[in-house]
């Protein structure tokens, strides 16, 4: 049975305020544009609002248009049944993350918008500022999840959150292992980031990859002796 013209409304909508972009909730367009943007006339865009309103997930302000309304925070995915345990577990997540976030620093080249960058530029900076040794990770992942975020891809936000208790653990564990001093980890770290972010910030795609592939390379090569 073929869908009335409303559904088919309604659905075009759906996906379109179910995109990453419209998390924290903000105003549609005027009605005119949203009806050509969707393709469909106004009053059958206004019968798709109407079911939208029905679920709350718009509302609707006389005089000031269609508000799409925040979602709320879904609780992250995370993998509990992988852990580290041993050196070659570490190895294993430290390869994952590997191949993972010099994807992710590629692609937040060619997507990050204004303002991601100084997001980046921030979390850095909170790392260089001397913080308890305890806060170093949470300081340091900011900066990873801020790069994963400048993607506009949420699908690398939650497979990067999802393995973050996993990633604290290689770290507490490689921390037990090389005994190295705060403050000099804290400079490396800060310095390798800005490498990153030097490269993002210029639209450089390559130079990302490989700058994020020398920060946690380098970690590889200082265990293991290998990168590849």
């Amino acid at each position: 049975m073929k869908e009335d013209l409303a559904t088919v409304a309604y659905r075009r909508l759906d996906e379109l305020i179910s995109g990453p972009e419209w998390t924290r909730g903000g105003r549609l367009p005027a009605e005119e544009s949203l009806s050509r943007m969707i393709g469909v006339s106004r009053p059958v865009l206004r019968r798709a609002l109407a079911m939208l309103r029905k679920e709350g997930r718009v509302v609707s302000n006389r005089g000031s248009g269609n508000f799409v309304q925040p979602r709320q925070a879904e609780a992250p995915v995370t993998w509990p049944d992988l852990n580290v345990r041993n050196i070659a577990e570490l190895e294993q997540c430290m390869r994952f993350r590997l191949v993972l976030e010099t994807g992710i620093a590629e692609e937040a080249a060619r997507q990050r918008k204004p303002g991601d960058c100084e997001r980046m530029a921030e979390a850095n900076r909170q790392l260089a500022t001397g913080l308890p040794d305890g806060s170093l990770f949470d300081a340091d992942f900011a900066f990873h999840l801020s790069l994963a975020d400048a993607t506009g891809n949420p699908f690398f936000e939650r497979a990067l959150t999802g393995i973050k208790p996993q990633i604290r653990l290689a770290y507490e564990f490689s921390r037990q292992l090389r005994h190295v001093p705060f403050n000099e980890a804290s400079r490396r770290v800060t310095e390798e980031h800005e490498r990153i972010l030097e490269a993002v910030r210029a639209g450089q795609p390559e130079a990302a990859r490989e700058a994020m592939r020398d920060h946690l390379g380098a970690g590889l090569e200082r265990f293991f002796g290998r990168t590849g």
